[in-house]
Protein backbone atom coordinates (compact mmCIF):
# COMPACT_ATOMS: atom_id res chain seq x y z
CA UNK A 1 0.00 0.00 0.00
CA UNK A 2 1.16 3.75 -0.72
CA UNK A 3 0.87 6.61 1.00
CA UNK A 4 0.99 10.60 1.28
CA UNK A 5 2.46 12.50 4.24
CA UNK A 6 1.33 16.01 5.67
CA UNK A 7 3.22 17.40 8.37
CA UNK A 8 2.34 20.62 10.40
CA UNK A 9 3.98 22.69 12.55
CA UNK A 10 1.83 24.17 14.39
CA UNK A 11 2.14 26.72 17.41
CA UNK A 12 1.58 24.69 19.95
CA UNK A 13 2.06 21.22 18.54
CA UNK A 14 3.03 19.23 15.75
CA UNK A 15 0.94 17.11 13.93
CA UNK A 16 1.44 14.21 10.79
CA UNK A 17 -0.62 12.46 9.04
CA UNK A 18 -0.75 9.63 6.67
CA UNK A 19 -3.61 9.15 3.62
CA UNK A 20 -4.44 6.74 0.95
CA UNK A 21 -4.69 8.61 -2.61
CA UNK A 22 -8.30 8.03 -2.21
CA UNK A 23 -8.84 10.05 0.65
CA UNK A 24 -8.65 7.30 3.35
CA UNK A 25 -6.93 8.61 6.52
CA UNK A 26 -4.35 5.56 7.47
CA UNK A 27 -2.32 7.45 10.21
CA UNK A 28 -1.98 10.52 12.50
CA UNK A 29 -0.05 11.70 14.83
CA UNK A 30 0.17 14.81 16.91
CA UNK A 31 2.23 15.94 19.96
CA UNK A 32 2.81 19.07 21.29
CA UNK A 33 6.03 20.19 21.06
CA UNK A 34 6.93 22.68 24.13
CA UNK A 35 9.45 24.52 21.90
CA UNK A 36 9.15 28.08 23.12
CA UNK A 37 12.54 29.11 24.48
CA UNK A 38 12.83 31.60 27.63
CA UNK A 39 13.51 35.27 26.44
CA UNK A 40 14.68 38.39 28.75
CA UNK A 41 12.01 40.12 26.52
CA UNK A 42 8.64 39.10 27.49
CA UNK A 43 7.17 40.25 23.90
CA UNK A 44 9.79 38.05 22.28
CA UNK A 45 8.30 34.55 21.52
CA UNK A 46 10.99 32.12 19.74
CA UNK A 47 10.42 28.79 19.50
CA UNK A 48 13.69 25.97 19.30
CA UNK A 49 14.00 24.31 16.00
CA UNK A 50 15.78 21.84 17.21
CA UNK A 51 12.83 20.73 19.64
CA UNK A 52 10.60 21.40 16.36
CA UNK A 53 12.57 18.85 14.49
CA UNK A 54 12.96 16.17 17.51
CA UNK A 55 9.21 16.07 17.57
CA UNK A 56 8.08 16.34 14.03
CA UNK A 57 10.75 13.19 13.53
CA UNK A 58 8.96 11.90 16.31
CA UNK A 59 5.63 12.17 15.09
CA UNK A 60 6.54 10.74 10.91
CA UNK A 61 7.88 8.01 12.63
CA UNK A 62 4.70 6.89 14.61
CA UNK A 63 2.55 7.80 11.64
CA UNK A 64 4.40 5.99 9.23
CA UNK A 65 4.35 3.02 11.24
CA UNK A 66 0.54 3.21 12.05
CA UNK A 67 0.23 3.49 7.87
CA UNK A 68 2.45 0.40 7.30
CA UNK A 69 2.24 2.18 4.03
CA UNK A 70 5.21 3.18 1.88
CA UNK A 71 5.11 6.96 1.34
CA UNK A 72 5.03 8.44 -2.26
CA UNK A 73 5.36 12.26 -1.32
CA UNK A 74 5.76 14.71 1.66
CA UNK A 75 3.69 18.13 1.67
CA UNK A 76 4.29 20.33 4.49
CA UNK A 77 2.38 23.43 6.22
CA UNK A 78 2.89 25.25 9.42
CA UNK A 79 2.15 28.66 11.16
CA UNK A 80 2.44 31.81 8.98
CA UNK A 81 3.71 34.74 9.72
CA UNK A 82 7.03 33.72 11.59
CA UNK A 83 10.69 33.55 10.08
CA UNK A 84 13.99 31.79 10.58
CA UNK A 85 17.49 33.81 9.87
CA UNK A 86 19.99 32.19 7.24
CA UNK A 87 23.61 32.76 6.49
CA UNK A 88 25.21 33.21 3.62
CA UNK A 89 25.36 29.12 3.37
CA UNK A 90 21.30 28.85 4.10
CA UNK A 91 22.19 27.91 7.65
CA UNK A 92 19.62 28.68 10.55
CA UNK A 93 21.67 31.82 12.98
CA UNK A 94 18.10 31.84 14.80
CA UNK A 95 15.54 29.67 15.73
CA UNK A 96 11.80 30.36 14.65
CA UNK A 97 10.64 34.16 15.49
CA UNK A 98 6.95 33.41 15.84
CA UNK A 99 3.65 35.28 15.13
CA UNK A 100 3.51 35.67 18.80
CA UNK A 101 6.51 37.75 18.91
CA UNK A 102 5.16 40.88 19.75
CA UNK A 103 8.33 42.93 20.06
CA UNK A 104 7.77 45.42 17.08
CA UNK A 105 5.07 46.99 19.39
CA UNK A 106 8.06 47.71 22.43
CA UNK A 107 11.23 48.36 20.05
CA UNK A 108 11.29 52.14 19.69
CA UNK A 109 13.20 54.94 17.59
CA UNK A 110 14.91 57.70 18.83
CA UNK A 111 11.82 59.31 18.84
CA UNK A 112 9.80 56.87 21.32
CA UNK A 113 7.70 55.99 18.15
CA UNK A 114 7.70 52.27 18.03
CA UNK A 115 9.06 51.01 14.88
CA UNK A 116 5.77 49.16 13.50
CA UNK A 117 3.80 52.11 13.76
CA UNK A 118 6.78 53.90 11.84
CA UNK A 119 6.30 51.75 9.43
CA UNK A 120 2.83 51.52 8.88
CA UNK A 121 2.33 55.11 8.85
CA UNK A 122 4.65 55.19 5.94
CA UNK A 123 2.42 53.04 4.15
CA UNK A 124 -0.76 54.29 2.14
CA UNK A 125 -4.01 53.04 2.86
CA UNK A 126 -3.65 51.78 -1.43
CA UNK A 127 -0.89 49.68 -0.47
CA UNK A 128 -1.93 48.54 2.59
CA UNK A 129 -5.37 47.21 0.50
CA UNK A 130 -3.52 45.55 -2.37
CA UNK A 131 -2.12 43.31 0.68
CA UNK A 132 -5.49 42.44 1.59
CA UNK A 133 -5.20 43.42 4.99
CA UNK A 134 -3.10 45.84 8.10
CA UNK A 135 -0.14 44.99 8.84
CA UNK A 136 -0.30 43.00 12.64
CA UNK A 137 2.14 42.13 15.75
CA UNK A 138 3.87 39.12 14.57
CA UNK A 139 4.22 39.68 11.12
CA UNK A 140 7.58 39.13 9.51
CA UNK A 141 7.94 42.36 8.14
CA UNK A 142 7.18 44.19 11.06
CA UNK A 143 9.53 42.15 13.23
CA UNK A 144 12.91 41.95 10.39
CA UNK A 145 12.07 45.82 10.58
CA UNK A 146 12.03 46.40 14.26
CA UNK A 147 14.56 43.81 14.92
CA UNK A 148 16.85 45.64 12.18
CA UNK A 149 16.53 49.17 13.59
CA UNK A 150 17.27 47.89 16.22
CA UNK A 151 20.41 45.76 16.48
CA UNK A 152 18.78 42.69 17.05
CA UNK A 153 18.93 40.87 14.34
CA UNK A 154 21.76 37.85 13.68
CA UNK A 155 25.05 39.89 12.33
CA UNK A 156 25.11 36.83 9.68
CA UNK A 157 21.89 37.07 8.78
CA UNK A 158 21.91 37.22 4.74
CA UNK A 159 18.08 36.00 4.17
CA UNK A 160 14.86 34.73 6.34
CA UNK A 161 12.61 31.86 5.64
CA UNK A 162 9.23 30.38 6.65
CA UNK A 163 9.00 27.36 8.77
CA UNK A 164 8.05 24.91 6.10
CA UNK A 165 10.79 26.73 3.49
CA UNK A 166 13.72 25.44 6.40
CA UNK A 167 12.71 22.02 7.01
CA UNK A 168 12.13 21.31 2.82
CA UNK A 169 15.72 22.53 2.54
CA UNK A 170 16.52 20.29 5.59
CA UNK A 171 15.40 17.38 4.24
CA UNK A 172 16.80 17.98 0.65
CA UNK A 173 19.94 19.92 1.71
CA UNK A 174 18.58 22.42 -1.14
CA UNK A 175 17.69 26.45 -1.22
CA UNK A 176 13.93 27.05 -1.04
CA UNK A 177 11.59 29.60 -2.02
CA UNK A 178 8.47 30.94 -0.10
CA UNK A 179 5.15 30.39 -1.85
CA UNK A 180 2.41 33.03 -1.70
CA UNK A 181 0.25 32.17 1.05
CA UNK A 182 3.45 32.58 3.52
CA UNK A 183 4.62 35.58 1.91
CA UNK A 184 1.59 37.04 2.57
CA UNK A 185 1.25 36.42 5.76
CA UNK A 186 4.85 37.88 5.88
CA UNK A 187 2.71 41.45 4.66
CA UNK A 188 5.01 41.42 1.52
CA UNK A 189 2.65 40.36 -0.92
CA UNK A 190 0.40 41.97 -3.40
CA UNK A 191 -2.65 39.75 -3.25
CA UNK A 192 -4.25 41.96 -5.75
CA UNK A 193 -1.86 41.84 -8.14
CA UNK A 194 -0.25 37.95 -7.30
CA UNK A 195 3.36 39.21 -6.97
CA UNK A 196 5.69 39.52 -4.00
CA UNK A 197 5.21 43.81 -3.69
CA UNK A 198 8.21 45.41 -4.31
CA UNK A 199 6.88 48.86 -3.11
CA UNK A 200 6.60 47.87 0.29
CA UNK A 201 9.85 46.29 1.36
CA UNK A 202 11.57 49.22 -0.84
CA UNK A 203 9.47 51.72 1.27
CA UNK A 204 10.69 49.22 4.18
CA UNK A 205 14.57 50.30 3.22
CA UNK A 206 15.08 46.41 4.10
CA UNK A 207 17.37 44.85 1.63
CA UNK A 208 15.11 43.05 -0.91
CA UNK A 209 17.60 39.83 -1.45
CA UNK A 210 16.99 39.44 2.63
CA UNK A 211 13.73 38.20 1.02
CA UNK A 212 13.25 34.72 -0.60
CA UNK A 213 11.79 34.27 -4.46
CA UNK A 214 8.04 33.86 -4.29
CA UNK A 215 6.78 31.08 -6.53
CA UNK A 216 3.30 29.06 -6.62
CA UNK A 217 4.71 25.86 -8.74
CA UNK A 218 3.72 23.14 -6.62
CA UNK A 219 4.86 20.79 -9.14
CA UNK A 220 8.35 20.99 -8.46
CA UNK A 221 9.44 18.57 -5.49
CA UNK A 222 12.87 18.49 -3.57
CA UNK A 223 14.26 15.44 -2.89
CA UNK A 224 15.40 13.84 1.01
CA UNK A 225 18.70 13.55 1.40
CA UNK A 226 20.95 9.77 1.96
CA UNK A 227 21.55 11.75 5.16
CA UNK A 228 18.19 13.26 6.18
CA UNK A 229 16.29 9.75 5.22
CA UNK A 230 18.13 8.44 8.12
CA UNK A 231 17.98 10.40 11.07
CA UNK A 232 14.18 11.33 9.56
CA UNK A 233 12.99 7.61 9.16
CA UNK A 234 12.00 8.25 5.45
CA UNK A 235 12.83 7.09 2.36
CA UNK A 236 15.83 8.40 0.98
CA UNK A 237 14.74 10.53 -2.27
CA UNK A 238 10.76 10.85 -1.14
CA UNK A 239 9.58 13.99 -3.29
CA UNK A 240 9.42 17.26 -0.70
CA UNK A 241 6.72 19.16 -1.96
CA UNK A 242 6.09 23.65 -1.28
CA UNK A 243 5.10 24.23 1.86
CA UNK A 244 1.59 26.38 2.45
CA UNK A 245 0.36 28.08 5.46
CA UNK A 246 -1.82 26.56 7.36
CA UNK A 247 -4.53 28.52 7.23
CA UNK A 248 -4.81 27.83 3.04
CA UNK A 249 -3.95 24.21 4.29
CA UNK A 250 -6.80 23.86 6.86
CA UNK A 251 -9.07 25.00 4.03
CA UNK A 252 -8.27 22.94 1.10
CA UNK A 253 -8.31 19.73 3.34
CA UNK A 254 -12.13 21.14 4.67
CA UNK A 255 -13.44 22.74 1.10
CA UNK A 256 -14.55 20.47 -1.71
CA UNK A 257 -16.47 23.33 -3.98
CA UNK A 258 -14.34 26.82 -4.01
CA UNK A 259 -17.91 28.43 -5.38
CA UNK A 260 -20.60 27.24 -3.00
CA UNK A 261 -18.89 26.19 0.39
CA UNK A 262 -18.64 28.02 3.21
CA UNK A 263 -15.90 26.96 6.33
CA UNK A 264 -16.46 27.91 9.92
CA UNK A 265 -13.40 26.88 11.62
CA UNK A 266 -13.81 27.68 16.11
CA UNK A 267 -10.91 25.79 17.80
CA UNK A 268 -9.05 28.37 20.28
CA UNK A 269 -9.62 30.89 17.56
CA UNK A 270 -12.45 31.58 14.99
CA UNK A 271 -12.21 31.31 11.78
CA UNK A 272 -14.84 32.20 8.65
CA UNK A 273 -13.40 31.44 4.89
CA UNK A 274 -14.55 31.27 1.41
CA UNK A 275 -12.96 31.41 -1.39
CA UNK A 276 -13.68 33.88 -4.03
CA UNK A 277 -12.07 34.78 -7.78
CA UNK A 278 -12.76 38.65 -7.58
CA UNK A 279 -10.43 40.01 -4.87
CA UNK A 280 -12.79 42.36 -2.99
CA UNK A 281 -11.25 43.80 0.19
CA UNK A 282 -13.73 44.87 3.23
CA UNK A 283 -12.09 46.22 6.57
CA UNK A 284 -13.43 42.98 8.23
CA UNK A 285 -11.92 40.52 6.12
CA UNK A 286 -8.27 39.18 5.34
CA UNK A 287 -8.05 38.65 1.69
CA UNK A 288 -5.14 35.56 1.16
CA UNK A 289 -3.51 33.98 -1.46
CA UNK A 290 -5.22 30.64 -1.85
CA UNK A 291 -4.58 28.32 -4.79
CA UNK A 292 -6.24 27.22 -8.10
CA UNK A 293 -6.44 31.14 -9.11
CA UNK A 294 -9.19 31.89 -6.02
CA UNK A 295 -8.15 34.09 -2.98
CA UNK A 296 -9.29 33.23 0.46
CA UNK A 297 -11.52 35.68 2.03
CA UNK A 298 -10.94 35.33 5.82
CA UNK A 299 -12.62 36.75 8.53
CA UNK A 300 -10.36 35.94 11.31
CA UNK A 301 -9.76 37.22 15.50
CA UNK A 302 -13.22 37.80 16.74
CA UNK A 303 -14.03 35.18 19.11
CA UNK A 304 -13.52 31.85 19.88
CA UNK A 305 -12.91 29.27 22.13
CA UNK A 306 -10.27 31.52 24.21
CA UNK A 307 -13.43 33.42 24.75
CA UNK A 308 -15.16 30.59 26.26
CA UNK A 309 -12.16 29.26 28.51
CA UNK A 310 -12.37 32.99 29.52
CA UNK A 311 -15.98 33.21 30.75
CA UNK A 312 -15.58 29.72 32.56
CA UNK A 313 -11.99 30.85 34.23
CA UNK A 314 -14.07 33.97 35.39
CA UNK A 315 -16.97 31.89 36.69
CA UNK A 316 -14.32 29.66 38.73
CA UNK A 317 -13.04 32.95 40.50
CA UNK A 318 -16.49 34.15 41.57
CA UNK A 319 -17.18 30.89 43.03
CA UNK A 320 -13.69 30.74 44.60
CA UNK A 321 -14.48 34.81 46.59
CA UNK A 322 -17.52 33.88 47.99
CA UNK A 323 -15.59 30.86 49.42
CA UNK A 324 -16.53 27.73 47.02
CA UNK A 325 -14.04 25.30 45.96
CA UNK A 326 -14.22 23.24 42.57
CA UNK A 327 -11.84 22.39 39.78
CA UNK A 328 -11.81 24.20 36.71
CA UNK A 329 -12.23 20.98 34.57
CA UNK A 330 -15.36 20.46 36.83
CA UNK A 331 -16.88 23.94 36.70
CA UNK A 332 -15.98 24.18 32.58
CA UNK A 333 -17.91 20.16 32.26
CA UNK A 334 -21.08 21.78 34.54
CA UNK A 335 -21.27 24.90 32.38
CA UNK A 336 -21.10 23.01 29.71
CA UNK A 337 -24.10 20.65 30.06
CA UNK A 338 -25.80 24.06 31.47
CA UNK A 339 -25.63 25.57 27.98
CA UNK A 340 -26.26 22.53 26.35
CA UNK A 341 -29.62 21.91 28.51
CA UNK A 342 -30.69 25.59 27.59
CA UNK A 343 -29.84 24.38 23.73
CA UNK A 344 -32.75 21.76 23.52
CA UNK A 345 -35.67 22.74 21.10
CA UNK A 346 -38.63 24.34 22.13
CA UNK A 347 -37.60 27.94 23.25
CA UNK A 348 -36.80 30.51 20.33
CA UNK A 349 -35.91 33.67 22.17
CA UNK A 350 -35.68 35.38 25.81
CA UNK A 351 -31.70 34.75 26.31
CA UNK A 352 -29.19 37.03 27.29
CA UNK A 353 -27.04 38.37 24.44
CA UNK A 354 -23.51 37.96 24.89
CA UNK A 355 -20.67 39.28 22.88
CA UNK A 356 -17.84 37.46 24.73
CA UNK A 357 -14.94 39.73 22.58
CA UNK A 358 -12.75 40.23 25.84
CA UNK A 359 -9.23 40.83 24.49
CA UNK A 360 -10.03 43.39 20.95
CA UNK A 361 -10.07 41.95 17.19
CA UNK A 362 -8.01 42.12 14.40
CA UNK A 363 -9.78 45.27 13.02
CA UNK A 364 -10.44 46.41 16.42
CA UNK A 365 -8.03 46.40 19.07
CA UNK A 366 -9.85 48.73 21.53
CA UNK A 367 -13.31 46.34 20.99
CA UNK A 368 -14.67 44.77 24.21
CA UNK A 369 -17.77 42.57 25.32
CA UNK A 370 -20.83 43.32 25.53
CA UNK A 371 -23.77 41.98 27.52
CA UNK A 372 -27.61 42.93 26.85
CA UNK A 373 -31.26 41.86 26.75
CA UNK A 374 -31.02 40.49 30.40
CA UNK A 375 -34.20 40.36 32.81
CA UNK A 376 -34.84 38.96 35.77
CA UNK A 377 -35.47 35.55 34.27
CA UNK A 378 -32.94 35.02 32.36
CA UNK A 379 -29.84 36.33 34.38
CA UNK A 380 -28.35 32.60 35.56
CA UNK A 381 -24.92 31.13 34.84
CA UNK A 382 -27.60 28.57 32.84
CA UNK A 383 -28.85 31.40 30.24
CA UNK A 384 -25.30 33.00 30.32
CA UNK A 385 -23.29 29.62 29.78
CA UNK A 386 -25.74 29.20 26.85
CA UNK A 387 -25.48 32.93 25.55
CA UNK A 388 -21.61 32.77 25.94
CA UNK A 389 -21.46 29.62 23.52
CA UNK A 390 -23.88 31.08 20.83
CA UNK A 391 -22.15 34.50 21.21
CA UNK A 392 -18.61 32.86 20.25
CA UNK A 393 -20.45 31.56 17.24
CA UNK A 394 -22.05 34.75 16.32
CA UNK A 395 -19.14 36.72 16.43
CA UNK A 396 -17.18 34.07 14.19
CA UNK A 397 -19.95 35.01 11.45
CA UNK A 398 -19.98 38.88 11.66
CA UNK A 399 -17.21 39.31 9.25
CA UNK A 400 -18.96 36.96 6.81
CA UNK A 401 -22.65 38.50 7.46
CA UNK A 402 -21.12 42.38 6.83
CA UNK A 403 -19.89 41.61 3.32
CA UNK A 404 -22.79 40.51 1.06
CA UNK A 405 -21.22 41.58 -1.81
CA UNK A 406 -18.37 38.91 -1.67
CA UNK A 407 -20.38 35.84 -0.38
CA UNK A 408 -21.28 34.22 -3.49
CA UNK A 409 -23.65 31.25 -3.76
CA UNK A 410 -23.00 29.33 -0.54
CA UNK A 411 -24.48 25.64 -0.51
CA UNK A 412 -23.04 24.11 2.25
CA UNK A 413 -21.20 25.29 5.58
CA UNK A 414 -18.19 22.88 6.93
CA UNK A 415 -17.38 23.08 10.35
CA UNK A 416 -14.17 22.09 12.03
CA UNK A 417 -12.53 22.94 15.22
CA UNK A 418 -13.03 21.53 18.40
CA UNK A 419 -15.68 23.78 20.01
CA UNK A 420 -17.95 22.01 17.69
CA UNK A 421 -16.91 18.47 18.99
CA UNK A 422 -17.66 20.51 22.54
CA UNK A 423 -20.99 21.85 21.32
CA UNK A 424 -22.42 19.39 18.90
CA UNK A 425 -26.46 21.38 18.63
CA UNK A 426 -24.10 24.71 17.66
CA UNK A 427 -24.63 22.81 13.90
CA UNK A 428 -28.24 23.07 13.90
CA UNK A 429 -27.66 27.16 14.85
CA UNK A 430 -25.44 27.40 11.81
CA UNK A 431 -28.14 25.63 9.36
CA UNK A 432 -31.03 27.55 10.67
CA UNK A 433 -29.01 30.64 10.01
CA UNK A 434 -27.63 30.08 6.89
CA UNK A 435 -30.45 27.52 5.43
CA UNK A 436 -27.78 25.33 4.37
CA UNK A 437 -27.06 21.69 5.07
CA UNK A 438 -23.70 21.29 7.67
CA UNK A 439 -21.10 19.15 7.27
CA UNK A 440 -17.66 17.75 9.36
CA UNK A 441 -15.13 16.14 7.92
CA UNK A 442 -14.14 13.07 8.81
CA UNK A 443 -10.20 13.47 9.17
CA UNK A 444 -8.67 15.37 12.18
CA UNK A 445 -6.01 17.76 12.10
CA UNK A 446 -7.44 19.09 8.84
CA UNK A 447 -4.27 21.37 7.92
CA UNK A 448 -1.65 18.22 7.96
CA UNK A 449 -4.37 16.36 5.41
CA UNK A 450 -4.52 19.51 3.23
CA UNK A 451 -0.65 19.43 2.89
CA UNK A 452 -0.73 15.75 1.84
CA UNK A 453 -3.39 16.80 -0.51
CA UNK A 454 -0.88 18.95 -2.31
CA UNK A 455 1.91 16.54 -2.33
CA UNK A 456 -0.27 14.18 -3.80
CA UNK A 457 -1.68 16.74 -6.43
CA UNK A 458 1.61 17.61 -7.07
CA UNK A 459 2.88 14.30 -7.35
CA UNK A 460 0.28 12.98 -10.07
CA UNK A 461 -0.61 16.26 -11.62
CA UNK A 462 -4.30 15.55 -11.42
CA UNK A 463 -7.35 16.73 -9.78
CA UNK A 464 -7.26 17.11 -5.59
CA UNK A 465 -7.62 13.64 -3.70
CA UNK A 466 -11.73 13.44 -2.47
CA UNK A 467 -12.66 14.53 0.89
CA UNK A 468 -14.62 12.89 3.16
CA UNK A 469 -17.34 14.28 5.45
CA UNK A 470 -20.03 13.30 7.99
CA UNK A 471 -23.25 15.27 7.68
CA UNK A 472 -24.50 17.45 10.78
CA UNK A 473 -27.48 18.60 9.65
CA UNK A 474 -29.31 17.80 6.83
CA UNK A 475 -32.66 19.48 6.94
CA UNK A 476 -33.41 23.14 8.09
CA UNK A 477 -35.39 23.51 11.39
CA UNK A 478 -37.82 26.35 11.95
CA UNK A 479 -36.41 26.98 14.72
CA UNK A 480 -33.01 26.58 15.69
Amino acid sequence: MNCLLGLDFGTTSVSAVSISPDGELLGVHSRKHDAFLPHEDPLARIQSLDRLAAVAKECLKSVLAEANAEPLALGLTGQMHGFICLDAAGQAVSDLITWLDFRSLSLKSAGNEAWSAELKRKLTEEVRERLGCDLHPGYALLNVYALHKSGLLPGETAAIIDITGYFRSVLSSEPTVIDPTFAASWGIYNVRDGRVDEEVIAISGLDPTLFPACSDDRSVAQHVTAEAAKTWSLPEGLPVYLGIGDNQAAAHAAIENPETDLLINIGTGGQICWPTREFLPSKSIEVRPFLDGYLLNVGAGVSGGRDWQTYVRSVHGWLRDLGFEMEEHELLERLKDAATECAKPGRRDGFPIFEPVFSGTRSDRQRRGHLSNLTDLNFNLREMSYAAVVGVLNCVCEPFDEVPHSRGNRKRIVLTGNFFEHFPWLSSRVAHRYRCTVVMPVHPEQAAVGAAMLAGSGLNRQSSIPRRYKTLSDRIWDTP
